[in-house]
């Protein structure tokens, strides 16, 4: 018999514990799927690894997993799906080894047969289930896309190369990653905004996990040290060594000696500037604050930027597929983390003397989030950057006295 819930107690459920499975899957017990499948004769149980946060994964429940024509196929060879929200079962991630969602793993028998890595659309997704059913796996697909690299372009071969860390073939990941910082733009420059973000952060994974990838793109950081020491100091060249380093090999000492080094000169803070978003972050995490003040655009740029990246990014492209009560969640900790980091310029510009430009961000911030949360954030920069002005004291006597206590004694010293 269904259990009538009262709204109250609804109200106190998370939505994953409401929302019913996407017409694909069946909300089957992961241990209780698992022992249906040891027990069935050369049927396939798919298992997909998922989050209440993911918006792929809710992405694919929307389209791949709804599809008539995945439903159907499913059904004619008797294939089980099931999810499993790695927040609520971390053990069984832990178990299959998941490190990034989504991930859809197949057992046939009540043993792990294989598995695919990320969001695919039902056509990629049947591929695969074809080549399960016929007993071949994802990494002999991978071998035929290497077998035939030399006529991908550079898209298809960034795809290639995340294949080959989730088949577990982390030495030719190493050489495709490699190949490609240094040749991609060679053949596409339009993938540079995706090399020094998107692609540098999976190096940076695989270097985490395979010391042999963690040498070889520290190779590609010394050799480019060296082009620099000689005298090639373009700034290609200087943005690539600041990624590498700041990015991917997190060696902040490197780059501290750097900026010691140049910001001296007479073109230092022109050289940091050009550096972009990227140093200006550097500069910020690390508490340089009057150089940071220095280095950042005004307030008018900055500010201008940021709301024309939110208009293009619309909440409705970035929570789609989302329930409400998930992407109210995720909206609010993106608004909390954008307020900060404006938190942050608007206490750099106060040592570099840039009075106008931090408060013109405040007044900015004010008008585009909840005041309240601004008024706090702002308060507790300026305090950790030791630059309180008389208005951070007015403003903080304004707070709530009990709510933001210790904003209060942070800026009033109470």
């Amino acid at each position: 018999m269904r259990i009538v819930i009262l709204p109250l107690l609804a109200g106190l459920l998370t939505s994953s514990a409401l929302c019913a499975p996407p017409p694909a899957m069946t909300d089957l017990p992961y241990a209780q799927a698992i022992k249906q499948n040891a027990e069935q004769d050369d049927k396939l149980l798919i298992v997909k690894f998922t989050a209440e946060w993911c918006v792929p994964c809710k992405r694919m429940d929307r389209t791949v997993w709804s599809d008539a024509k995945v439903i159907e196929y499913l059904q004619e060879h008797g294939i089980t799906v099931i999810a499993v929200d790695i927040d609520a079962q971390p053990d069984i991630a832990t178990e299959h080894k998941v490190t990034s969602i989504p991930t859809m793993v197949a057992f046939r028998d009540g043993d792990r047969a294989d598995q695919i890595v990320g969001s695919v659309n039902s056509p990629e997704l049947l591929a695969w289930v074809g080549h399960v059913l016929d007993g071949r796996t994802h990494a002999e697909m991978v071998q035929r896309q290497m077998n035939d690299r030399s006529d991908m372009n550079m898209r298809q071969r960034l795809d290639l190369a995340k294949e080959l860390v989730d088949a577990g073939r982390l030495d030719e990941a190493t050489e495709e990653y490699t190949w490609l910082w240094e040749h991609m733009l060679e053949h596409e420059t339009s993938l540079y905004g995706v090399r020094i973000s998107f692609m540098i952060n999976d190096m940076k994974n695989l270097a985490q996990r395979h010391k042999p990838a963690l040498e070889t793109f520290t190779g590609l950081r010394d050799a480019l040290t060296e082009e620099m020491k000689n005298g090639d100091r373009s700034r290609e060249n200087q943005i690539d060594w600041l990624v590498l380093n700041i990015r991917l090999l997190k060696d902040d000492q490197t780059v501290a000696e750097w900026v010691d080094h140049i910001q001296d000169r007479d073109d230092g803070i022109d050289t940091m500037r050009e550096m972009g978003s990227l140093m200006q972050d550097w500069l910020l995490d690390h508490k340089r604050w009057a150089m940071a003040g220095q280095v950042l655009r005004s307030a008018e740029t900055i500010n201008s930027r940021a709301r024309q990246f939110r208009s293009m990014l619309a909440d409705e492209q970035r929570y789609d597929g989302m329930d409400e009560n998930s992407a109210a969640r995720l909206k609010a900790r993106s608004d909390q983390r954008e307020i900060e980091k404006f938190a942050r310029i608007h206490a750099a510009y106060l040592p570099a003397d840039r009075q106008d430009d931090a408060w013109l961000i405040y007044d900015a911030m004010l008008e585009d989030f909840d005041p309240d949360s601004v008024r706090v954030a702002m308060c507790r920069a300026a305090a950790d950057a030791d630059v309180v002005t008389p208005r951070h004291k007015e403003i903080a006597g304004s707070l709530d006295e009990w709510t933001h206590r210790a904003t209060r004694r942070a800026v009033l010293g109470e």
